[in-house]
C-alpha cells in the first residue's frame, strides 16, 4: 500500500503490536492506551487521500467476510 499510494502508513493503538514483541519506550507505551488506528504520513494530500482508499477498500472487504472464512484453508 506504501508503494501504491507513495505515503508511509503505520498500524498504531491497542493490539497494534502482538504482546511481548513490543518496544518499551516511553512513546510507544502512549501509543498502546490510544484506539487502533492507522497513522498516514506523506508530502502531498493526493498521496495521503490514495492512502485512505486502499485503507478503507481493505477494511471493507475484512468486515464483509464471513468469520468462518479463514477456516476454509483447514479443511480436511
Amino acid at each position: 500500500m506504501e508503494q501504491d499510494s507513495g505515503a508511509k502508513i503505520a498500524i498504531r493503538g491497542k493490539g497494534s503490536v502482538k504482546e511481548g514483541k513490543g518496544r518499551s519506550d516511553a512513546a510507544h507505551s502512549s501509543n498502546q492506551e490510544e484506539d487502533l488506528h492507522c497513522l498516514i504520513m506523506a508530502d502531498t494530500e493526493e498521496k495521503v487521500n490514495k492512502a485512505k482508499e486502499l485503507i478503507h477498500n481493505i477494511i471493507e472487504t475484512v468486515s464483509a467476510a464471513p468469520l468462518w472464512m479463514p477456516l476454509l484453508g483447514m479443511c480436511f
